[in-house]
């Protein structure tokens, strides 16, 4: 199993110098990733806990300049939401500028206010993921033209490429049918949020059945919180908009135990939020999910 952090980029405790320093620090402990979230302009309701949230791409370029070896991702990037072209340009270049290291996550949303905002249709949005990332893909190929129903172009040139080429990994989020067809079909990881290992293992039987021969990653996104930890009123507001969202909790051998569940369901990677009151509580978790977590759970 590969291991990624989701850094601290909303809320009260996210500030420049905290994200930073936990993709640092994460870095140095051996984690294999770390990650961005999506939201731009929400609905007042969604105040506490996506008020003040940083900007997924601009925010993980940063934190690529600053590191060396970690591997950077969005989860996810409501794709609808965004001009597919522009999109597939700031990807190419921060795959680029970071020598590669690049995973995209993507999701089709659900927040519908937030659409309304952007000025992307909701009830679309779907089948707008699938074209938008076959429009993105071809860019990143170096084709000059592409045809489809809402992004077209004849004749033109795009560069610099993508350090990966088209081979930027994606992920793509979503636990209903039509997300696991997608997933299926358009994805090199499937990426479920919050949920339990026998709901994944069930999904992941449904996933196979979709992609056929084809070999797809599944790539787990949880929140966990470390014996001892404290959630700020932030994480306890996002952790209560998600009600029936899987959470990983207890000391570090029941978060191992969790985690070789998921392992014998399928998963290959997991990313996670980790519950803290402050940088400091979230920086002694990170070295306790290091030291005594993750070796139970890496290959031989």
């Amino acid at each position: 199993m590969r291991f990624g952090l989701q850094l601290p980029t909303y809320g009260p405790t996210a500030t420049p110098d905290a994200i930073v320093r936990s993709a640092l620090l994460a870095e140095s402990l051996g984690f294999d990733s770390v990650w961005t979230n999506d939201h731009v302009l929400v609905p007042s309701r969604l105040t506490n806990p996506y008020g003040r949230i940083f900007e997924a791409v601009t925010t993980l370029a940063w934190v690529a300049a600053q590191t060396e070896r970690v591997r950077l991702g969005i989860s996810v990037l409501i794709l609808p939401q965004r001009d597919p072209i522009l999109a597939a340009k700031q990807l190419a270049t921060l795959d680029l500028l970071s020598g590669g290291r690049l995973i995209a996550g993507f999701a089709a949303g659900y927040v519908e206010e937030e659409f309304a905002f952007l000025r992307a249709p909701f009830s679309e949005r779907g089948r707008l993921l699938v074209e938008y990332l076959q429009a993105m893909r071809a860019l990143w190929r170096g084709e000059r033209s592409f045809v489809g129903e809402h992004v077209s172009f004849e004749d033109a040139v795009f560069g610099p490429l993508p350090a990966q080429g088209e081979h930027v990994p994606v992920w793509l989020g979503g636990t209903s049918t039509a997300a696991l067809r997608r997933a299926a079909a358009h994805a090199d990881a499937w990426h479920p949020a919050g949920i339990g290992a026998d709901a994944l293992a069930a999904k992941r039987d449904e996933l196979r059945a979709f992609a056929g021969a084809r070999e797809i990653g599944v790539a787990l996104k949880t929140r966990a919180r470390l014996a001892g930890a404290v959630r700020s009123e932030t994480q306890s507001a996002s952790a209560s908009y998600f009600p029936d969202a899987v959470e990983l909790g207890g000391s570090a051998d029941d978060l191992a135990a969790q985690l070789e569940r998921y392992s014998a369901a399928g998963v290959t990677d997991v990313v996670t939020f980790f519950f803290h009151k402050n940088e400091d509580e979230l920086a002694e978790t990170l070295h306790v999910y290091a030291d005594e977590v993750m070796p139970r759970l890496r290959p031989d």
